[in-house]
């Protein structure tokens, strides 16, 4: 299901809870009884080190429970080490391979602590960091004696090392409800780790198919090896504790400080240099038929006409005059300045930084691209297209100088991504690592693929900045629905659409980025410290200000799941929308096998029982939250505040509250939609027009104060919306629920539960579903438990997205419906 927030579990993981269920309701059955009171878990630890005079060692020396010997065991005492205490080169070689051989034995012989047991591994905690980026691995292992422990050491406690975890249950039902004990001890993970050719990836595509075999008593992960710890006990013990990072927790180092490479021979590919003496700069500036302005050097002058030239694409113009010039021309013996800028309306950061590394070199190549198109137009509207190379510009007037034009240059978002995962792929500081940019194609006519990437919009959701991004834009006004001039421009790329038939759901990867945005935060996240550049920074940057930009209703956020954790079983960076998608639930759903409910306490003898061995609630009241049910716990005036709490205080008054003379009456909410409507029409006068059908850039205070109008405006509308029962809304305090149950794999990251409403309090019954933020597990004491983290969201009820109204009628604001003369809701 790609990065789609709130799809169900998968269908044999809804099986095995109900196996499980049904079991702990009927214990007159044997190999129930076996199977819900002897309960055990085992779990084994695994070395990637090669020694150079042994392949089998890591082999040999897995920590299963004790050390696992797979090759014969001799049984009986290992012999001390005659060896320990002298240095030489040739007894350090004996004393290595005495190490090695150890394995055979099944106790230890020490001559400072006499017999000694085998080492083992004690316990592991795993945690789910930061949206499940990142998932922290704590191993706790036991050394018996020193000779262990200088095993342990060369095997397991090296930094940066692959280490393979497997965990699981010894006795379970299958999802046939058949009784099985003593897993099979070569899994899939455990033969590809040690057959010297598999990659990460194929490891954890194997941990994926024992998972599902094994109907998720079976589970595994990969770590890095970050930091260890070890102390020593009075009895001459070694306590070892391992600290491993996943995959995910690479993220936030992945760097972009690749050097720019000169692969290039196109006619943009040039260095934009300026003359060094201010007579040699006016000479220039006076051929480029440029003028002086006042309180303008003559440096400045000719940055600022260079800049526009650029811009244009006037390129041999510039290499005529000398301004524009290949490496090979430059020459020792005469020092030309770099450009260092251009006016705010130019590309200055994609021109300016060309060389600086290879994503600015990238996004100088895109630049050129379109600055080599000419130039068409679209009812007025001035713009360029390369559909094969999904990029755009657009020209826009200048409201202050009609002659000073604006340029912007855009590429799609998914688009985008691919080029951001070539730089890093090509960084030898970076692992391979990929970004999920499923795009959405022919939307308009089929519904959205399982593994789109999905946005919440709103049909008036819009860019109040071109300088950001670009979206489909329209409106109503005097009851005539609107499309701007860009939705037909927009069209030409016929495999991208923004919007199909469900109105609240868009693709993240088919808007358009403007490439001097990226090339701004960019340079923007470089370090001061050492000039580091990491891509996390950037691409946050980026996503942070589109959400800005579109109205502030979505939220973006990035994080890396692997393939154990990824529904479409990918490992990838991802980007989710936190908003809830209306209807995407429905679709995902079978209706013809009703999802399983977990449920959360006590026994219904002979229908089903609850594996939830603990469950803990905590409300999320943010401050904003906290001031919205503070003034509008009682209030009976309709607003975007209210209208999410207003359920959770029905048949509810405050008898102090309700006396004072600040309560609102009902009639104010006239007063509020006719203020809404003319903020609506304000909006259209001073925003909309000027923008999207005169073309005119809005000057950033304009744009920042479209941005606050269009939330208010959106909000309000979704807040009428969610009262009226078109589309679901938070009509309760939201929580974080936690569940411990006893140890499961195959639940994912951003896949919904259900639960049963036996404690729930009643605001909550059948109004809520939970999205999974976290999966921690912990393997101690021959116990396996899985830990749940969650996040309540609105639960989509049947036929509820807009009630199946038509697209026409979903084009109105509650608060005005110029097409039908009636509000819609």
């Amino acid at each position: 299901m790609g990065n789609l927030v709130g799809g169900p579990l998968d269908g044999w993981v809804q099986k095995q809870i109900k196996v499980r269920q049904e079991s702990l309701a009927n214990n007159s059955d044997a190999k129930n009884l076996l199977t819900n009171h002897n309960k055990t878990s085992w779990v084994r630890l695994a070395s990637s080190v090669n020694r150079f005079d042994s392949n089998n060692y890591a082999k040999n020396f897995v920590l299963f429970g004790g050390v696992n010997f797979t090759s014969n065991t001799k049984g009986g005492i290992a012999p001390s080490n005659q060896f320990e205490e002298n240095g030489t080169i040739a007894n350090r070689r004996r004393q290595s391979l005495f190490t090695l051989n150890r394995d055979v034995y099944s106790y230890d012989l020490s001559e400072e602590q006499g017999l000694q047991p085998i080492p083992g591994l004690e316990s592991v905690k795993i945690r789910h960091l930061n949206r499940g980026a990142i998932r922290k691995f704590d191993v706790k292992l036991k050394a018996q004696s020193k000779s262990q422990f200088v095993l342990l050491e060369e095997l397991y406690l090296r930094l940066g090392y692959y280490m393979l975890l497997e965990w699981g249950h010894t006795n379970y039902l299958t999802n046939k409800g058949e009784l099985k004990s003593s897993p099979k001890y070569n899994s899939g993970a455990f033969d590809k780790f040690f057959d010297g050719k598999s990659t990460d990836d194929d490891i954890t595509d194997a941990i994926n198919e024992d998972r599902n075999k094994e109907d998720g008593n079976y589970d595994g992960a990969l770590f890095k090896v970050s930091n260890y710890t070890w102390n020593i006990d009075s009895d001459g013990s070694y306590n070892i504790s391992i600290e491993g990072i996943s995959k995910g927790g690479l993220l936030g180092s992945l760097t972009l400080n690749t050097p720019r490479t000169e692969d290039s021979s196109e006619d943009f590919d040039y260095i934009y240099v300026l003359p060094s003496t201010e007579e040699e700069q006016q000479k220039a500036r006076k051929a480029l038929g440029g003028k002086i302005k006042e309180d303008e050097t003559e440096q400045q002058a000719l940055q600022r006409v260079v800049g526009k030239k650029l811009a244009t694409g006037k390129y041999e113009e510039l290499k005529s005059k000398g301004i524009a010039k290949k490496p090979d021309d430059y020459s020792d013996d005469k020092e030309l300045d770099p450009i260092l800028s251009v006016q705010d309306n130019e590309s200055k950061f994609v021109i300016l930084n060309q060389n600086k590394t290879a994503l600015n070199k990238k996004l100088f190549e895109l630049f050129g691209e379109l600055k080599n198109q000419n130039w068409e137009t679209q009812d007025g509207l001035k713009y360029k297209v390369k559909p094969e190379k999904e990029l755009l510009a657009l020209r826009f007037n200048n409201p202050n100088n009609s002659k000073d034009l604006f340029y912007f240059n855009y590429i799609r978002f998914g688009k985008l991504l691919t080029v951001l995962q070539e730089i890093l792929n090509k960084d030898l500081n970076n692992p391979p690592i990929g970004i999920d940019n499923t795009e959405i194609q022919d939307s308009n006519k089929v519904p959205l693929p399982k593994n789109s990437i999905n946005m919440f919009t709103h049909w008036f959701q819009h860019s109040t900045d071109p300088r950001v991004c670009i979206i489909p834009t329209e409106w109503v006004e005097d009851k005539v629905l609107y499309q701007s001039t860009i939705n037909k421009i927009l069209n030409k790329f016929k495999n991208y659409s923004f919007r199909n038939d469900n109105v609240y759901q868009g693709s993240l990867m088919n808007m358009f980025v403007n490439l001097e945005l990226v090339a701004e935060c960019l340079e923007n996240s470089t370090s001061k410290e050492d000039g580091t550049i990491y891509f996390l920074e950037v691409l946050d940057k980026i996503l942070y200000t589109i959400q800005n930009a579109l109205g502030g209703i979505n939220m973006f956020n990035i994080t890396y799941l692997d393939a154990t954790q990824s529904t479409d079983e990918i490992s990838s960076i991802k980007i989710f929308d936190d908003t809830i998608i209306p209807g995407i639930p429905d679709v995902t759903s079978n209706k013809k096998d009703p999802e399983q409910k977990i449920r959360l306490f006590g026994v219904q003898p002979n229908v089903e029982g609850s594996f939830v061995r603990k469950v803990t609630s905590q409300s999320k009241v943010s401050s904003n939250l906290a001031t919205q049910i503070s003034i509008g716990s009682t209030s009976s005036k309709v607003n975007n505040s209210t209208s999410l709490l207003s359920n959770w205080n029905k048949n509810l008054v405050d008898r102090v509250q309700e006396k004072s003379k600040d309560n609102v009456s009902s009639d104010n909410n006239f007063d509020l939609e006719k203020d809404l409507e003319i903020k609506y029409k304000k909006y259209l006068e001073n925003f909309i027009n000027p923008t999207y059908a005169n073309f005119i850039c809005p000057p950033p205070s304009t744009s920042q104060t479209a941005q606050s109008n269009l939330k208010l405006l959106l909000e309000y509308d979704l807040g009428i919306k969610t009262l009226n029962g078109n589309i679901a809304g938070k009509g309760f305090i939201p929580i974080d629920l936690s569940l411990e149950l006893d140890g499961i794999s195959g639940i994912l990251m951003q896949q919904r539960i259900i639960t049963d409403d036996l404690i729930l309090p009643p605001s909550y019954i059948d109004k809520v579903n939970f999205i999974v933020q976290a999966i921690d597990h912990t393997i101690q004491n021959n116990e396996w438990t899985t830990t749940l983290s969650t996040l309540s969201v609105p639960k989509q009820r049947e036929n509820q997205v807009t009630k199946k109204t038509d697209r026409e009628r979903e084009n109105n604001f509650s608060f005005l419906n110029p097409i039908s003369g009636s509000n819609t809701q």
